[in-house]
């Protein structure tokens, strides 16, 4: 029987996220639609590190699907051969939005 990425089951085991059972149901099931909810809402991505594997698998999801995509390493050190895909790779806020083609930032 085949499985899809929200149809794990971990027969009762700790996943790591402090559930019994990551089938997608409950609080999981509700976390992982804000987040797409989000992502699906940006029109750009800034990957911040350091950062984790959730960050990382949604920055490329962002990348895939056109949308500007740049890491921000505020203690540059030697970036990952892979992120040649991204847009940009910047140690500052100011690369950050050159990157976007802003001089500055306007909250809402």
């Amino acid at each position: 029987m085949g499985q899809n990425a929200m149809d794990i089951d971990v027969h009762g085991s700790d996943d790591g996220c402090g559930k019994k059972d990551c089938r997608g149901e409950g609080d999981i099931s509700k976390q992982f639609a804000n987040d797409m909810e989000a992502l699906e809402w940006a029109n750009t991505c800034v990957l911040v590190l350091p950062c984790g594997r959730s960050a990382h698998t949604e920055a490329g999801w962002c990348k895939g699907r056109g949308m500007k995509t740049i890491v921000y390493i505020p203690n540059m050190e030697e970036p990952e051969l892979m992120y040649k895909l991204f847009d940009a790779v910047t140690d500052s806020i100011e690369g950050i939005l050159a990157a976007i083609g802003r001089s500055s930032l306007r909250w809402r």
